[in-house]
């Protein structure tokens, strides 16, 4: 099974990602990936089959390591990763809690490494 995951797919920037993966005509499924599962339901009926949801918050490790494991259950091959996850907060840094600077932390960079860790095994060369 051929597959692409989009992360933070309920942002509006997945709209492009997805537009344009779904052209796709070798690609069995769309992975989408959000903490909305609401707005990943509105994309799963605004495409069709190929987009399967998962509600998952990439700033928390085990919810990756949970995702992985579904990765190694379906015995799947990643075409495309568009490791899209991130946020930030703007201002001085004495205004920002420390929390919410820990939780940037680990989704803008634990959860990008951990993602590329995770899928790295099931990509392939492209030899075309």
């Amino acid at each position: 099974m051929k597959i692409a995951i989009v992360t933070w797919a309920s942002s509006g920037l997945w709209k492009i990602f997805v537009d344009n993966l779904i052209q796709e005509k070798d690609l069995d499924q769309i992975r989408v990936l959000a903490r909305s599962k609401d707005k990943l339901n509105e994309l799963k009926t605004q495409y069709w089959d190929k987009i399967v949801p998962y509600t998952i918050d990439l700033s928390v490790h085990d919810e990756i390591i949970k995702f992985s494991k579904k990765l190694t259950e379906t015995k799947c091959r990643i075409r495309y990763l568009v490791n899209n996850a991130w946020y930030g907060k703007f201002w001085a840094s004495d205004e920002i809690p420390l929390e919410d600077s820990l939780n940037m932390i680990d989704l803008n960079i634990k959860a990008v490494v951990s993602m590329c860790y995770i899928c790295t095994p099931f990509m392939q060369k492209d030899t075309s």
